[in-house]
């Protein structure tokens, strides 16, 4: 619209009730349907319970290092999920488990810390647990991960 024109009230009326419905219909989508689907971040919360491995590549104490890890989604509800972290060590044992808790945003994005770091990422359509691991401190790690779901625990 040129600058300094004015819209007849007619058509701000009209315009402001094409931007209600849009508003309106938004927010519907944004709470789940009355058939209690949930809402993006329910869903994506509820599929990420059970086990997930896989590797994780990347950079920790100034050396590159790539190690087996597995994360456990124990439970979830509404937008958050609960469980535990471990990766693989040298010796071949996994790690002591680490509390992960999570929660998922309108956007479906996943974010979660554990004891000493952060992940942020999301569940790609293929099924795939893409995280990015954030450790500052002593190893200032950096890492991806990427996880596929297994039935057995």
């Amino acid at each position: 619209m040129a600058a300094g024109r004015r819209l007849s009230p007619a058509a701000s009326l009209s315009l402001l009730g094409i931007a209600g419905t849009v508003v309106v219909a938004s927010a519907g989508g944004a709470h789940g349907s009355p058939s209690g689907d949930g809402t993006p971040a329910e869903n994506v919360a509820a599929n990420l319970v059970g086990t997930w491995t896989g590797d994780k590549s990347g950079a920790e104490g100034g050396k590159f290092e790539t190690r087996e890890w597995r994360v456990v989604f124990e439970r979830a509800r509404a937008n958050a999920a609960i469980g535990t972290k471990q990766y693989r060590q040298p010796n071949g044992r996994w790690s002591k488990a680490e509390r992960v808790n999570a929660v998922v945003d309108a956007a479906g994005h996943i974010w979660a810390s554990d004891a000493d770091g952060v992940l942020n990422g999301s569940l790609s359509d293929d099924g795939t647990l893409e995280l990015i691991y954030q450790e500052p401190g002593t190893k200032d790690g950096a890492a991806v991960i990427a996880l596929l779901q297994r039935d057995e625990p």
